[in-house]
């Protein structure tokens, strides 16, 4: 193809990429449930890696170079390249699993790839391409170092198969004890509308804790372990609460202050949601308060959803498709942001809280 393009006369670049990160996708399953995958492939051959993503960044800094002319095709991989033995290492520790790879003949690997859909010519091709690669085809190029823009195998598998398995746990907390409160109705609403990926569990503790005193922490009460219990459970917190005389409900700033001393609440990924325009001063005060505690507000999942005298419950909540798309992107909106957070904190091997 490029002898075709070169033949025009034209300038042109070429990526020739390693091996696509993404690949190893179309084995989700086996990989989450056996702790395997297969191809015919040795498995300590190193093999340059490449995720998609930066392939597209590295396209557009070049078509953005206007000054340039000529013909020449550049290798585009990551620094660092793996054998599948030891890509399987590192799919172990992102998902925390165990992963192995398994070698398998080019007959036995034909035949799962016509099983899962390949025609008969795609399948041969592929064992063409694994024999160029065991070759050394990749290691033929020059590569092209993508400076900041490097993808660890690690950080990106803990995305794509994090995002194909996991479910993101959210602790939903009302700062309101009434029976019938907006705040509540909205975090019942974000509940129902949330899809079979996250799971919204709300907090029903809040009246049962008692006065915030430094000296019960030696031997809390059952119910503030309870509640630390479930910050720890959960990979971010929702939080919406009324506002009274300018600031935060006591309910809601005592179950914070029970927090402050522990480890469970440091870097939790939070969203404020507020059920009225006119509560400016509680959301200000509460974003001061989860800011000392070292909570990371998302502000993009943070909104306004107005309930204020419109007396609507949950399921009101849930038929407005004004109200109910805005809830719905702003939980999407906040996931997504747990799922970055999460792959940053894997990419830098610091503990997952």
């Amino acid at each position: 193809m490029e002898d075709v393009l070169n033949a025009t006369g034209r300038s042109a670049r070429y990526l020739r990429c390693g091996n696509f990160m993404e690949n190893f996708l179309w084995q989700v399953e086996p990989i989450l449930q056996q702790g395997r995958f297969f191809y015919p492939f040795p498995g300590d051959f190193p093999i340059p890696m490449v995720a998609t993503h930066n392939i597209g960044v590295v396209a557009a800094q070049w078509l953005l170079q206007q000054d340039w002319s000529g013909q020449e095709g550049i290798g585009v991989d990551e620094p660092e390249d793996l054998s599948l033995n030891q890509v399987a290492v590192q799919m172990s520790e992102a998902i925390n699993q165990t992963v192995r790879f398994q070698p398998v003949s080019p007959e036995a690997y034909t035949e799962s790839m016509l099983q899962h859909g390949a025609s008969p010519a795609y399948a041969p091709g592929l064992l063409d391409m694994f024999a160029e690669v065991a070759a050394g085809i990749y290691h033929a190029e020059a590569g092209c170092k993508l400076g900041k823009l490097v993808t660890s195998y690690k950080g990106y598998a803990f995305t794509a198969m994090h995002k194909t398995s996991q479910i993101i746990r959210i602790l939903a907390i009302s700062g309101s004890l009434r029976r019938v409160s907006s705040n509540t109705a909205l975090l019942q609403a974000a509940i129902a509308l949330a899809p079979a990926t996250v799971e919204i569990k709300l907090y029903d503790g809040l009246g049962s804790l008692p006065h915030f005193n430094p000296d019960l922490e030696p031997t809390e009460p059952l119910s503030v372990t309870d509640l630390r219990t479930q910050i720890r459970w959960a990979d971010g917190l929702l939080i919406s609460t009324p506002e009274y005389a300018h600031g935060v409900p006591g309910v809601l700033k005592n179950a914070l202050d029970w927090l402050v001393s522990g480890s469970e609440f440091i870097g939790k990924p939070i969203a404020l949601l507020n059920a009225s325009p006119r509560a400016t001063y509680a959301q200000s005060s509460l974003t001061e308060i989860v800011t000392v505690m070292t909570g990371r507000i998302v502000l993009e999942a943070s909104i306004t959803v107005p309930l204020l005298g419109r007396n609507i419950d949950i399921d009101g909540i849930v038929a407005d498709l004004e109200l109910s798309q805005a809830l719905q992107r702003a939980v999407m909106t906040f996931v997504d942001a747990i799922y970055q957070f999460q792959t940053e904190a894997a990419f830098s091997d610091e503990p997952l809280r």
